[in-house]
């Protein structure tokens, strides 16, 4: 196979205990984003750090963002729309 015995085991409890952590992470955010429906991941972060603390989960800014990105949670960026031309003004108008 390539690898040991121990670190297949290692590999195996160590993909377990972050799917753990990932389901009571988005258990976490999806209280708040009841509330708050399109709430980013760095106020997330913010307002989910203490309770992460409580609850024994050790995890930074950018293990949140790649956890919301594994249980897709991460919002997703607005198309910017942008306005250039009122043809209904009521200015004078060139004729044709």
């Amino acid at each position: 196979m390539g690898f040991s015995r121990q670190s297949y085991y290692q590999q195996i409890k160590a993909e377990a205990s972050v799917k753990i952590r990932d389901a009571q992470v988005a258990e976490l955010v999806l209280q708040i984003r009841r509330r708050q429906p399109r709430l980013g991941g760095r106020k997330l972060y913010f307002l989910l750090h203490e309770p992460m603390l409580a609850a024994g989960i050790k995890l930074g800014r950018d293990g949140l963002f790649a956890t919301l990105r594994r249980t897709q949670l991460l919002v997703p960026p607005l198309r910017a729309y942008h306005k250039t031309t009122n043809s209904f003004h009521h200015l004078h108008k060139h004729p044709i």
